[in-house]
């Protein structure tokens, strides 16, 4: 009885426990220089680039809200955009401009 039990609680919350899957694309002075996808669990931090200067985190805190970190090496500072992808149309957005570089990141929800 115990093992049935223990069983149909993990088939149970193996469906809602699933990674989403992320598309994001970085652009510098408007040329792109990444375009990748990967996935992301609830409750995780994933690296998705990483320029040297530039390290770029996506988070996912509960299958809809995300927060994109970028980390600048050098200063060294954090900055972040959180918002909601819901559905493939959804886009979070980031943008650094100096007088020296403008980098821009887009990351959409693949479905």
């Amino acid at each position: 009885m115990i093992r049935l039990l223990v069983a149909l609680f993990f088939a149970l919350t193996s469906n809602f426990v699933h990674a989403e899957t992320i598309k994001c694309f970085i652009s510098v002075n408007a040329e792109r220089v990444v375009e990748t996808e990967f996935s992301v669990l609830p409750g995780n931090k994933e690296l998705f680039a990483d320029s040297g200067d530039y390290r770029f985190f996506m988070k996912n805190f509960d299958h809809s809200k995300f927060e994109l970190e970028v980390y600048d090496v050098y200063a060294p500072s954090r900055s972040y955009s959180t918002g909601f992808l819901r559905t493939s149309e959804d886009e979070l957005a980031w943008a650094f401009w100096s007088r020296d570089v403008l980098i821009e990141t887009t990351c959409k929800l693949i479905q």
